[in-house]
């Protein structure tokens, strides 16, 4: 009996404190009223910690008091002396009322009252300062506002079909800042059509207004390109004339798909090179160095839309021992850009290791077959450098060829010429690319 009264001295004695605790916590909030959709900024304080399970909530000043169901949103204090919280101010105007609790669900303690009002509709607005807008073109906003606005208040752009209700799959967005009278530039989808402009009040926030717009149809005349030939070999040069536009964006390109790639889609591609100058120039590609149709496609943008009809080319033959042993037996040497290296390195990339088998199988197959690997570089950066990197490459290739696929080292041989053998324009991209080659030559 003595054992158990002192037992319940001490429950006693427990809830006495707890009481304390909570006769001196507090709650505030940054302000009073508040615009649908803004943070609600709270801070909490307590001389002595509550229990782990006080919570604080927001609740329509309708809900009966005491109740601890009807929430709007909450947030446990964790059992801290002090702590803050950011709450999402409700999409229906009127009065509210943050409510803290001793526990879950536990007593209310004390509440403050807040209000939540009606947005910026007579406060705020915008308008397109741009008056033409055309596929994946930067375009311009004006948004003047009297009152401060939401850090995170923002203008998205949005397919003239999307819910109102729902401010995810936006097509691009941006925040504003609080300067009375903003513009902002956008960029406008890479498709023609009905859009939005949709201005909210944070982020997610309440939407506050909306402007249609249209994005209007490219009107680029003249515009065409062509490959210098229809039938190529493997990873032979491709030198690709096109008639571009001055309206085209900086970001324009051609590029290299696979003949069944998907329809008027950017994504796929082989290779691509932007258009530079965008009005009138050539590019270089490499063909392809496996046998088959391709395409040739051009883009007025990163996304496209795609522009003109694709042109079709084709590669007459596979990139492989066969066709090695073609040109050595016809011409006594092959040229091979499909060797790559780590640059100004000579570790071989693992995408080389292809074409670097297809070497091993003819040789393996053809002991009497003795090849010299040449390397060489293009002309950018010390001559002696370029020297030792070409050689540092043939002798890498000759070592993978016989520890990797054990061929005979008797029938191989290495040696760098660095730049001293062009057979492209070193003061042009596309002939520096040419000169980057490994040769392989019968002897």
């Amino acid at each position: 009996m003595k054992l158990k009264s002192i037992f319940f001295t001490l429950i006693f004695f427990s809830l006495g404190a707890l009481s304390f605790a909570q006769s001196s916590a507090k709650i505030e909030a940054d302000k009073e009223v508040y615009r649908i959709g803004e943070p609600i900024t709270v801070d909490f304080n307590t001389t002595s910690p509550l229990a782990v399970k006080s919570w604080v909530g927001l609740f329509k000043k309708s809900v009966p008091r005491n109740s601890t169901t009807g929430y709007l949103e909450y947030f446990y204090t964790d059992a801290k002396k002090s702590k803050k919280y950011t709450f999402k101010a409700p999409k229906d105007i009127g009065a509210y009322e943050l409510r803290l609790f001793s526990n879950d669900p536990g007593k209310e303690l004390l509440h403050i009252p807040l209000k939540i009002r009606a947005n910026y509709e007579s406060e705020l607005s915008f308008s397109l300062v741009t008056e033409e807008i055309k596929p994946a073109q930067p375009f311009k906003v004006k948004i003047e506002h009297t009152v401060s606005v939401n850090p995170y208040a923002w203008v998205g752009i949005f397919k003239k079909n999307h819910p109102q209700s729902d401010p995810g799959g936006y097509e691009s967005y941006q925040y504003f800042s609080n300067n009375q009278a903003n513009i902002i530039e956008l960029t406008a989808p890479n498709t023609s059509g009905d859009f939005q402009l949709r201005l909210y009040a944070s982020d997610p926030g309440a939407l506050i207004k909306m402007i249609p717009f249209r994005i209007g149809l490219l009107d680029l005349p003249g515009i065409k390109f062509s490959p210098d030939k229809q039938k190529y070999d493997p990873e032979e040069d491709m030198v690709v004339t096109y008639t571009g536009h001055k309206d085209l964006t900086d970001r324009a390109w051609i590029g290299l798909f696979k003949a069944d790639a998907k329809v008027d889609s950017y994504v796929g591609y082989l290779t691509y090179h932007y258009l530079n100058p965008k009005e009138n120039g050539l590019l270089t590609f490499k063909a392809p160095s496996t046998k088959g149709d391709y395409q040739i496609r051009m883009f007025y943008a990163d996304y496209g839309p795609q522009l003109l009809k694709p042109m079709t080319f084709s590669v007459t033959s596979s990139l492989d021992k066969n066709y090695i042993k073609k040109n050595l037996d016809t011409k006594g040497k092959v040229a091979l850009y499909g060797i790559y290296f780590d640059t100004n390195k000579s570790s071989i990339k693992s995408e080389s290791y292809p074409i670097i088998k297809e070497i091993a199988d003819l040789l393996n197959e053809n002991n009497n077959l003795k090849i010299r690997i040449e390397g060489h570089t293009d002309a950018i950066g010390n001559t002696d450098y370029n020297q030792q990197l070409s050689e540092q490459r043939s002798t890498a290739v000759l070592k993978m060829l016989v520890e990797k696929y054990q061929v005979s080292k008797a029938q191989l041989q290495a040696k760098g010429f660095g730049e001293s053998k062009p057979v492209g324009d070193n003061k042009t991209t596309q002939g520096r690319s040419k000169n980057r080659r490994v040769e392989l030559v019968k002897f």
